[in-house]
């Protein structure tokens, strides 16, 4: 509780944890430490390592699904709590707030093959999902603005435009 950013005693609770199984403690610890009102960048390591714990070891979705959030809150485009976040709300079919945390991660996503991939997955949420076929076939357009040739996303687009009697659109 008193330097909770010490690496070593992170690295020993850590090992304690693990032969006792006592996971608990480490979250219980984070709480204490938060109530201490510390530095943000303290409390973003905190809740990261707590969120960490609840999703991981303990596994409690809905507790480390809140932690992530409150990362977030910190630091929006925190790339671990979002990827977290994607794993957890498609484990729990929790679609709309997927969308999100997919729209999220695309907007700090770089690399084109990994943008592609985040917007294929984006759009299938919109449309199989969320029936959001607009929305879908605006995913689907951009993740073919990064690859042209992307089989999954012709064929999709395809299928959506014809289902919506979309000719011209289909056509082009």
């Amino acid at each position: 509780v008193d330097d909770p950013m010490n690496e070593q005693v992170i690295d020993e609770l850590d090992r304690l944890a693990e032969v006792t199984q006592e996971w608990n403690y480490i979250v219980d610890v984070g709480t204490q430490v938060l109530e201490t009102n510390p530095a943000p960048e303290v409390r973003q390591a905190v809740l990261s390592k707590s969120a960490q714990v609840l999703d991981q070891r303990i596994q409690d979705a809905s507790r480390a699904i809140d932690t992530y959030r409150q990362v977030l809150d910190l630091d929006p485009e925190h790339a671990a709590a979002l990827g977290a976040l994607d794993r957890l709300y498609t484990q729990a079919g929790m679609y709309q707030d997927l969308a999100e945390i997919l729209q999220r991660r695309i907007r700090v996503t770089m690399e084109s093959d990994k943008l592609v991939d985040l917007e294929l997955r984006l759009a299938s949420t919109f449309e199989s999902a969320l029936g959001n076929v607009d929305q879908a076939i605006a995913a689907y357009n951009r993740a073919l603005e990064h690859d042209p040739q992307n089989r999954g996303a012709l064929g999709r687009r395809e299928a959506l435009f014809l289902s919506q009697y979309r000719w011209d659109e289909l056509f082009d």
